[in-house]
């Protein structure tokens, strides 16, 4: 995304001409400015000039007259407001900013009442450029086809004459159009910022609390290390060099002051639909209105509740032309199995829709945890050793000890899917064929959503699952014995990992062997009994990539998932043969709290 700025200023201009005050104009009983965000003048880049272009078709208003937000120096944590309207004339891009009640932004509204922030500040994304040249001979590109993302009441203005405040921008001419992915590498390349604490000399040797380093660069390292395990900030690592504090000291005081409880949102995502509204909502006209450039209606409507409610930083990395879909709806698609909610019915007219034989999921069946709606990285701390007790005399004195802190962290993974649907079908209106699409975008993501769950390597995009998350294992021969297949249970047991919940994973061809294979050679009890391996359930699922079997606590694992399901629908990529992709992109991620509360077999249990 980029950045570049104008003031605010008052004169009349509008929408269609007339004599309305459209820009620097405030009213205060709606707490409401006028401004012009953006214009034609040029502006220095790496490779020469950019201009953008202020034609209609040239600037893509949508996400702005959706209520995009109104921030406070680009910080998507800092939001003041909201763009309530958003047009383009005469060469420039004007907007109505509404400004919030809390008091961050009534602070920022009177700041403008006064003259004191003065300056406005627009990012937005290059979709498409043409070079030109200058009369003078230079480079200039011309932006003919740009997107703002959002408005920021600037304190300090960018330096654009050498592109301070640029963020991920191409670096190949022409300008590149990236992905949200690429942006966010390029970012994640960019050097850290050096922490002050750098600057303090170092001793020969140091003592902190009780224990003792070889040298103070040492200290400062153990220091740097919890910080950045807890996501502590700099003034907490001031702190604790101020006054000298071990790390366990600092750890405990962290988590003392910010309790650690990573809970998700589980309602960002949902706006709250009665079920009348539910059954209103349309994922078939949500989908025709976006391949024919012209959705309206009620499902505009939710789209735009939702954009208001959801996490800034999320709705920027949308990806073009893309809405989100509310979490009441697919509430209610994942009931159309049941049938006394009407699921499986299915009308003359789409009998020919015959659904495809794929795996079944596990992960939910075994009783993993959920947290939904999340924003942000997600920090679990970690109590790797406790403290330690003794037995002294009656007048002896207790040696000092303290908990290790360390942390886990979930951060969100890309996963997306892609259905593609006739023109025929979607011309369909029947309640089934609404039921089959819903069912259709939450079956192909949730069924790879599972597989990385298990099988994740934590490359390529993919979160880390729990075969690759360096869970223990539990020995078994060519041709698995009881014992053997008892011995997984009392390896979670030794580590005091085990629970009275513990769930066998299983594929089908170790079930059908367990089934047939006896305990004990002659007799007629069998490994897998009375719908149970060992006292413990189990599932079944062709998920597993192999024949291992896995046993464990699995609400140790933990799934989470970040706000807002993406829905982007392409007309044109299958057009020739009738059809329509459509693809819904979701954020996930998983951890594994305890590695020692789940096992896998050495090799595939069967024989």
């Amino acid at each position: 995304m980029q950045y570049r700025d104008i003031s605010i200023v008052r004169d009349t201009v509008n929408e269609d001409g007339g004599g309305e005050e459209i820009r620097g104009m405030i009213d205060e009983s709606n707490r409401t400015v006028s401004i012009s965000f953006s214009s034609e003048a040029p502006v220095s880049r790496w490779f020469g000039e950019e201009i953008l272009v202020h034609e209609k078709k040239a600037v893509r208003l949508q996400r702005l007259n959706s209520g995009a937000a109104v921030l406070v120096d680009h910080d998507g944590k800092d939001q003041v407001g909201v763009v309530d309207k958003a047009f383009i004339r005469d060469g420039r891009g004007y907007a109505v900013i509404r400004f919030g009640k809390s008091a961050r932004a009534n602070e920022i509204f009177e700041d403008v009442k006064d003259g004191i922030r003065s300056l406005v500040s627009v990012g937005y994304r290059i979709y498409k450029t043409e070079p030109s040249e200058t009369k003078s001979g230079g480079d200039t590109v011309r932006v003919t086809d740009w997107e703002p993302y959002e408005v920021s009441i600037c304190s300090i203005p960018a330096d654009v004459s050498v592109g301070v405040g640029r963020a991920a921008e191409a670096t190949a001419w022409p300008v590149e159009v990236r992905s949200i992915e690429q942006q966010m590498e390029s970012q994640s390349q960019q050097p850290p910022k050096q922490p002050m604490s750098e600057q303090i000399t170092i001793d020969t040797s140091h003592k902190a609390g009780t224990r003792t380093y070889g040298t103070y660069d040492a200290y400062l390292a153990e220091i740097r290390k919890t910080a950045e395990a807890l996501n502590a900030g700099a003034g907490d690592i001031a702190d604790a060099l101020s006054r000298n504090i071990d790390p366990q000291t600092m750890a405990g005081e962290i988590f003392r002051k910010n309790p650690p409880a990573p809970v998700g949102n589980s309602t960002a995502a949902v706006i709250g639909m009665t079920n009348r509204e539910k059954r209103s909502y349309s994922v078939l006209r949500l989908i025709r209105g976006l391949a024919e450039e012209k959705l309206d209606g009620f499902e505009k409507e939710v789209n735009e509740e939702l954009l208001k409610k959801m996490d800034p930083a999320r709705v920027r990395q949308m990806q073009p032309g893309a809405v989100f879909i509310p979490g009441d709806i697919f509430n209610r698609a994942a009931t159309a199995g049941t049938a006394t909610a009407g699921g499986y019915t299915v009308s003359e007219d789409l009998q020919a829709t015959i659904p495809a034989l794929r795996n079944k999921t596990a992960l939910d069946k075994l009783g993993v945890t959920r947290m939904p709606g999340l924003r942000g990285n997600i920090v679990f701390p970690v109590l790797t050793s406790g403290t330690t007790t003794y037995w002294v005399s009656e007048t002896g004195a207790l040696t000092d000890s303290q908990p290790v802190w360390a942390s886990k962290q979930m951060t969100p993974h890309r996963v997306g899917g892609t259905v593609p649907i006739s023109t025929q079908l979607l011309a369909q209106s029947s309640e089934s064929m609404e039921s089959f699409i819903r069912n259709e975008l939450i079956t192909r993501i949730e069924i790879e959503i599972d597989r990385a769950g298990l099988l994740g390597t934590g490359a390529d995009g993919e979160p880390i699952g729990v075969i690759n998350a360096g869970i223990d294992t539990f020995t078994v021969s060519a041709t698995p014995t009881w014992a053997e297949i008892a011995s997984a249970e009392s390896n979670i047991q030794s580590d005091n990992a085990d629970s009275e919940g513990m769930a066998w994973l299983i594929t089908p061809t170790t079930s059908a062997w367990l089934k047939a294979t006896p305990k004990v050679t002659g007799t007629a009890s069998f490994m897998l009994e009375d719908g149970n391996i060992n006292g413990y359930r189990y599932v079944v699922s062709n998920q597993l990539s192999t024949n291992v079997a896995l046993l464990g606590d699995w609400s140790q694992d933990v799934r989470g998932d970040w706000e807002g399901d993406e829905i982007v629908v392409d007309p044109y990529a299958l057009k020739k043969s009738g059809q329509i992709e459509i693809t819904i992109n979701r954020m996930c991620d998983f951890l594994l709290k305890q590695t020692k509360a789940i096992v896998v077999s050495s090799a595939d249990v069967y024989a």
